[in-house]
């Protein structure tokens, strides 16, 4: 049986194209005291986010914080804002769950718990997912820790 992944032609890229598009990979930003943070699509790379889970924790500095969720292009055009208009407040620990999951028709919270669907999106390199309290409260000292799950496809 003939391999169908092999190169054809001696083209490394055709190879790609037609190889399973599966190979998860999970990002994280888990540095403390900082409630913006962006991830960059690296060159020669394609991402399909999957998921993305936000633990934010908010300082006792009084005032309401909303997070927001950009997807950049590479000349830093914002394309698509998710703006899930969930206000927290001082000393609170909420979790954000973005999945592309099928389950996710509308938006939902049950309790500290946030959950919110995302379109199918493919960003090529350059590209960038940036999640910020639109507010910038206690910007130097709110914890948002950061996990992105993305099917990555090396081209």
């Amino acid at each position: 049986m003939e391999d169908l992944c092999t190169p054809v032609a001696g083209s490394s890229k055709i190879a790609a194209y037609s190889m399973p598009l599966v190979n998860p990979v999970l990002y994280s930003d888990v540095t403390n005291n900082d409630s913006d943070k962006t991830f960059t699509v690296p060159a020669n790379t394609i991402w399909e986010p999957l998921s993305l889970f936000v633990d934010f924790l908010s300082t006792a500095t009084v005032g309401n914080r909303i997070l927001t969720f950009y997807f950049i292009d590479s000349s830093g055009i914002i394309f698509f804002t998710l703006y899930p208009n969930i206000t927290q407040t001082a000393s609170l620990s909420y979790l954000y769950h973005l999945s592309q999951s099928s389950y996710i028709r509308a938006p939902y919270s049950i309790g500290k718990f946030h959950y919110f669907s995302m379109p199918p999106l493919f960003l090529p390199a350059g590209f960038a997912i940036r999640v910020h309290d639109s507010h910038s409260i206690d910007a130097a000292a709110d914890d948002m820790l950061l996990y992105l799950l993305v099917n990555e496809i090396k081209i």
